[in-house]
């Protein structure tokens, strides 16, 4: 009887063959960013209602599991760290206006895809399943290193970005050395030398190679230590590979380095350092999917502009953490930071309490898969589309070795998130209900930067004091046709515009080189005083919508989201001019870019 008994539980503890590869279809689409309807830009984004094939196949992933398992489910036990993550969340809706609704509840509803279904699902995989689960893991992680040579993760299939495939490698590699794990020690080596190879010469970011190596060496070491040397020559090989296949512009370790040359920060760098101001100018965040917009109404606070060669940065190269901060608010990014903390943490005490060898071995590589999500979101946007739903089944898994939660008191972690969400979204309906603005400030950001941030001691008239110094403009403003320049250099011309103010405007064609034209205008200054800065311009898309400007010890430049239709700017500081002649510099950034006139209004302090 006790013989028949332990029988079955081990064909209980056997994995399903058909769960094996629901599995693996689900984390295979997940890595793909296919869209049924929707269009995409000239610059990549996604216009229009569209429905993910990722997500499609999630839900019925999940529903042909659960007939499986003949609807024997238990219950959602989501974790402390997610649901108060998914409030923090919940908090950014209060910096969005209300025409933003239908963006905000799609981006909502992802959220939700990744730490509440994709981590349920994966959550749900116990004993045989999770064995199952975590071989397909195994598999795709193979797969996405051997495609990393031949580009396929770039092709129309699956559509990732070299990031989102590093991201990827770096998670999916302690899944692959346990599906190795019991394969001869020859063929374990031999992909594993093979992966090294792979991530020194193909990585083209050097933040997530050492990621790869820190992954790789903990995972090793703690599956079986006699593996750790082997491992950290594997490492070694990795870093000279890096060093040595690359040139001296695509070095992948020149991530770290916040210059592009002598003079001039990176793209990615100055973006960086603009987020940092988020806090102070965005208190509830530019919205969730506002990132572009926000950072480019931020980034004007600085002074510093790119090399004109520093033409993008790579695409999904961004830190998903500094990405949060920005959307959703410093909240936000603080509790994702301490979801994967909080999940690592659950894992190590699962690795040191397991006594069985496979069951160690699994705690093993799911704990160094978070903390390999942890690493890559440093460098990479790690929660949306080509890897979101890889982060929930990497947490889900993880979330299976935390105590359980006796009851239905699992509910109560709801709350937080309920709240918070009902919350923003009264904020967005019936506080928000202005027009957008060219910052995409919305009115409680504004109430709260004009009267509760000392933003004045670091950025002395930022743009919502600017408009209420000047009171029904006291004093004549300077200003000029942009056509009127006498010299001009490069490739800007003047063309016939029915739109322009004079019927003419200064313009870069599309196409020409950026960064070697230059249009000079002589000023007379009338009186020793700060003056305020605005342009009437017009921006072609994405990638063309910026101009720089030089006047006295002055650099600035403006940039907007408006595409296609004339409108004003005005720069974020105020400019400290003295009385007499001045020369104004207008400087090229991108191409596609038109420039009516330009104005200097005085302030007046209150």
């Amino acid at each position: 009887m006790a013989e028949n008994q332990q029988n079955s539980e081990v064909r209980m503890e056997t994995p399903s063959r058909n769960e094996f590869w629901l599995y693996l279809i689900i984390l295979v689409a997940a890595c793909g960013q296919w869209f049924i309807g929707g269009t995409l830009t000239s610059t990549g984004e996604l216009q229009g209602l569209s429905l993910p094939v990722a997500t499609l196949v999630l839900v019925a992933g999940a529903v042909m599991i659960f007939l499986l398992r003949k609807g024997k489910l238990v219950a959602p036990v989501i974790p402390w760290s997610h649901g108060l993550f998914l409030a923090a969340v919940c908090l950014g809706l209060a910096g969005m206006n209300r025409t933003d609704l239908p963006g905000a509840l799609v981006k909502i509803a992802q959220l939700l895809e990744i730490f509440v279904v994709a981590w349920y699902l994966f959550y749900s995989a116990k004993g045989g399943s999770r064995s199952a689960a975590i071989t397909a893991a195994g598999i795709v992680g193979l797969v996405l290193v051997l495609a990393g040579p031949a580009d396929i993760h770039a092709l129309r299939l699956f559509g990732l970005s070299d990031s989102k495939h590093e991201a990827l490698v770096v998670i999916s590699f302690p899944f692959l050395i346990l599906l190795l794990g019991r394969s001869p020690v020859r063929v374990f080596w031999m992909i594993m030398a093979l992966s090294s190879v792979v991530v020194g010469c193909n990585f083209s970011n050097g933040g997530l190679i050492a990621s790869w190596t820190i992954v790789f060496g903990l995972t090793c070491f703690f599956t079986k230590k006699s593996r750790l040397i082997p491992a950290l020559a594997l490492i070694l090989c990795t870093v000279a590979l890096s060093l040595a296949v690359h040139s001296s512009e695509t070095n992948p370790w020149r991530s770290f380095s916040s210059w592009y040359d002598s003079t001039h920060k990176k793209r990615l760098a100055i973006e960086n350092s603009a987020t940092w101001l988020a806090p102070a100018q965005y208190p509830f965040g530019g919205g969730l999917g506002h990132y572009k917009q926000t950072i480019n109404s931020l980034k004007q606070f600085l002074p510093d502009t790119p090399h004109p060669d520093d033409k993008k940065i790579p695409r999904d190269a961004n830190s998903q953490y500094l990405l949060i901060l920005v959307e959703a608010g410093t909240p936000a990014a603080v509790m994702l930071y301490c979801l994967f903390v909080a999940m690592i943490f659950i894992g190590i005490q699962k690795i040191r309490a397991v006594r069985y060898h496979q069951d160690r071995a699994e705690a093993v590589a799911v704990t160094c898969a978070v903390l390999g999500l942890m690493l890559a979101g440093l460098f990479c946007v790690t929660l949306s589309r080509g890897i979101g739903i890889w982060a929930g089944a990497v947490l889900g898994l993880c979330a299976q070795y935390q105590p359980p939660v006796a009851g239905r008191r699992w509910i109560w972690r709801f709350i937080p998130f309920l709240l918070m969400l009902a919350g923003g979204l009264g904020i967005m309906l019936l506080v928000n209900r202005q027009p957008d603005n060219p910052d995409h400030r919305s009115a409680v950001n504004n109430y709260i930067v004009a009267n509760f941030t000392a933003v004045n001691s670091v950025h002395p008239r930022p743009v919502i004091e600017i408009r209420t110094l000047v009171e029904d403009k006291p004093e004549p403003a300077i200003h000029v046709e942009a056509e009127s320049s006498q010299r001009i250099t490069g490739h800007f011309r003047i063309v016939q515009s029915n739109g322009a103010s004079g019927n003419k405007a200064l313009e870069i064609p599309r196409g020409a080189p950026r960064g070697e034209s230059k249009a000079s205008y002589d000023l007379d200054i009338p009186a020793d005083g700060e003056y305020i800065f605005s342009a009437r311009v017009l921006w072609g898309d994405g990638c063309s919508n910026s101009l720089a400007f030089a006047i006295g010890d002055s650099k600035f430049f403006i940039s907007s989201e408006t595409f296609n239709s004339w409108h004003v700017l005005e720069s974020k500081h105020p400019l400290a001019l003295k009385k007499g002649l001045v020369t104004l510099n207008v400087q090229d950034l991108e191409d596609g870019t038109t420039l009516d006139y330009f104005e200097l209004r005085p302030c007046k302090r209150p």
